[in-house]
């Protein structure tokens, strides 16, 4: 069906975010009328543009939008104590997203610390010693 079709000179990730771009200009627009409820949608759409960001490698704007998303998360959660479980995993996302930024541009120690910091928010601590790592694999 696409063996006819060229994709050398593929413009997707470009109309992405353009659509991206004007998707959340959109909705913080219109964000004195947004309820919470709202809010998950403009952190969805943020963390989806952040996606197509680091495919176009544009690190810059992705470091940008996950400021504002982790901004965002913070007042979505301050007044709400019973969503804990999405919030721990919506920050993780984030900061996963921020360790993959930093990995792209080549601050090795930076991704390996928002890795780490990441995988500790939902839970998981890798070992960092040889004894440990050789303890855990034969558990």
């Amino acid at each position: 069906m696409f063996s006819d079709v060229d994709f050398a000179n593929c413009q997707c990730h470009l109309i992405l975010i353009t659509v991206y771009a004007q998707m959340l200009e959109h909705c913080l627009g219109i964000e004195f009328y947004i309820t919470l409820r709202k809010q998950d949608v403009i952190l969805t759409v943020i963390l989806e543009y952040v996606e197509v960001c680091l495919a176009t490698n544009n690190v810059p704007q992705a470091l940008r939008l996950l400021d504002d998303a982790k901004s965002l998360l913070l007042q979505m959660f301050e007044t709400n104590e019973e969503n804990s479980i999405l919030s721990l995993y919506l920050t993780a996302k984030i900061e996963m997203f921020q360790s993959r930024c930093y990995l792209e541009s080549g601050l090795f120690s930076e991704a390996n610390k928002k890795l780490k910091k990441a995988m500790s928010t939902l839970g998981y601590n890798f070992p960092q010693h040889k004894f440990m790592i050789d303890l855990k694999s034969t558990i």
